[in-house]
């Protein structure tokens, strides 16, 4: 039997009702007509929009001259094209196959065990449970997903859990994983078009 490590703080999470826009922008408003006034009071007025202008243009050649040539150097959609429109059975083995090509050994299994483990996987000593996601864009990855599966894994003694995904892990998903520190590993769907195109290893 496998036991189930929910969080009940996350099911009786209270709904808080969000404040109104306006409100947010005329305490902005305000915020800003306040500095305004303590810098100009100061003397400092000038300074500070300098000090604006030269982050703003620090900040656009970054943009321009490293991180849009970076980013367009690499696009992961036509991988992650390919992998979503395969049936999910056939980019699991695909998947499968992608670990073995990067020195791991194990073996897949045909039906999930309890829909969280698709995989047993070993390499250099270290056993690796792994979770496939087949997944269409902008249908991410939640939290509970992935601590449905890490209490799954926890069962197990020195077993690493995996989980691969064709789309995204939410925020929280990232920052809940995060704090598990090597026991849990998350490949989204832009890391892995990036080892199918041997930019990365696995």
């Amino acid at each position: 039997m496998i036991n189930n490590h929910h969080d009940k703080a996350v099911n009786n999470k209270i709904t808080e009702k969000p404040r109104p826009r306006l409100e947010y922008i005329f305490g902005m408003a305000l915020l800003v007509l306040f500095g305004l006034m303590t810098f100009a009071w100061l003397g400092i007025l000038l300074w500070v929009f300098l000090i604006l202008i030269v982050i703003v243009l620090i900040y656009l050649c970054y943009y321009f001259l490293v991180k849009n040539r970076v980013k367009s150097t690499f696009t992961p959609v036509p991988y992650l094209r390919n992998l979503r429109q395969m049936e999910p059975i056939i980019c699991k083995e695909y998947v499968f196959n992608l670990f073995t090509q990067h020195g791991y050994s194990g073996r897949i299994l045909r039906v999930s065990e309890d829909d969280l483990i698709d995989m047993w996987l070993y390499k250099d000593g270290i056993n690796y449970a792994v979770h496939f996601q087949h997944r269409f864009a902008r249908m991410h990855v939640r939290e509970k997903k992935v601590k449905k599966f890490f209490a799954d894994v926890a069962r197990y003694e020195n077993v690493i859990g995996i989980i691969v995904t064709t789309t995204e892990f939410t925020n929280q998903a990232r920052h809940w994983a995060s704090g598990r520190g090597k026991k849990l590993r998350l490949v989204s769907g832009k890391k892995l078009a990036r080892v199918i195109a041997g930019k990365i290893g696995l």
